[in-house]
């Protein structure tokens, strides 16, 4: 069996005390789409896909009047769905 992170990029031990989720999936995105940023007993989620998925949820939450700093409650199954 493969390592499904092995071509996940090495993270520092503890994130900087002002980390940026998003900024960093987009930033990953940029440089390497194609490398697993998720995965799951159903299978992988590329940082290109999440980007997308979250992009297209960005752009429903505004269609409904959610604004910037706002907070969003979610209710999910565990999954590939709820890091989007």
């Amino acid at each position: 069996m493969t390592d499904p992170y092995a071509d996940t990029p090495n993270l520092p031990s503890a994130p900087p005390a002002r980390f940026n989720f998003s900024r960093f999936i987009a930033e990953s995105n940029r440089g390497h789409p194609d490398r697993t940023a998720f995965v799951d007993d159903t299978g992988r989620l590329s940082y290109g896909e999440l980007n997308r998925r979250a992009n297209r949820l960005a752009h429903r939450l505004r269609g409904l009047g959610v604004g910037p700093d706002t907070f969003v409650g979610v209710c999910l199954e565990r999954g590939l769905a709820l890091p989007v």
